[in-house]
């Protein structure tokens, strides 16, 4: 008899379990969107496009985790949106959509990529000056996404140059040669006498953004890199 009862006992808690495992089941939401990352070209505008969502009979709404600049999301639709003062780089976050009957967590990268872009800018001759004001913008710089530039000190016809690019974090590192346009821009980093810039990007919020910093002269015989003066390339108003 004890046999029987302890059968039907576990029998009971059986049933229990698993139906209780199915009504979770049924009543948890779940989101999705169609990329896990999203890419974007530096200082620009954009969107995700809307995710799918199983709201289990009872809409609602959306929310990041954690704030990011330059990111926002629409709560009605889980759209994600971009303004031109996110930071260049990878950019994780975490969409929550909820309502009374739960709520479903998804991880997305937004990807700020350099190119292909265009920036206005320019270089001096004092190694001392601090001051970016007094530099020129007299030259014109293009980003490709294969690593490569294009430069052109505007006005001056010839002098049209290629070279190379490379970002970590909001750190850069620039090989060039003007007046070379017909050089392999991957062979610049090689060529003995080319401009090597090293600097940082910055955004300032909606109003633009700039890469500055340091610039040298690089020779292979006698080696040598030898300070120059300052760089600064912007875009925006």
């Amino acid at each position: 008899m004890k046999s029987i009862y302890l059968k039907l006992l576990l029998a009971f808690g059986f049933f229990i379990l698993t139906n209780c495992s199915t009504d979770d089941s049924r009543e948890r939401i779940s989101v999705s969107y169609a990329f896990d990352t999203y890419e974007t070209v530096f200082w620009s505008i954009g969107q995700t496009t809307a995710p799918e969502v199983n709201w289990q009979g009872e809409v609602g709404t959306f929310l990041l985790k954690d704030p990011v600049e330059g990111l926002a999301i629409d709560n009605s639709t889980g759209i994600i949106s971009w303004d031109k003062s996110l930071g260049i780089g990878s950019h994780p976050i975490s969409v929550i959509a909820m309502n009374p009957r739960g709520s479903a967590e998804v991880a997305l990268t937004i990807e700020s990529t350099l190119a292909p872009s265009s920036w206005r800018g320019g270089q001096n001759n004092n190694p001392e000056e601090s001051n970016m004001i007094l530099i020129a913008a007299n030259r014109q710089l293009e980003f490709f996404e294969d690593g490569s530039l294009q430069i052109e000190i505007l006005g001056q016809e010839g002098s049209e140059g290629v070279g190379v690019w490379s970002i970590e974090d909001d750190s850069i590192e620039i090989h060039l040669c003007t007046y070379c346009p017909n050089e392999n821009p991957f062979d610049i980093p090689q060529s003995d006498e080319h401009t090597f810039y090293t600097g940082k990007i910055r955004t300032f919020g909606t109003d633009g953004a700039s890469i500055s910093g340091k610039w040298y002269i690089i020779r292979f015989n006698p080696d040598s890199t030898t300070l120059r003066g300052q760089f600064v390339f912007s875009v925006g108003d």
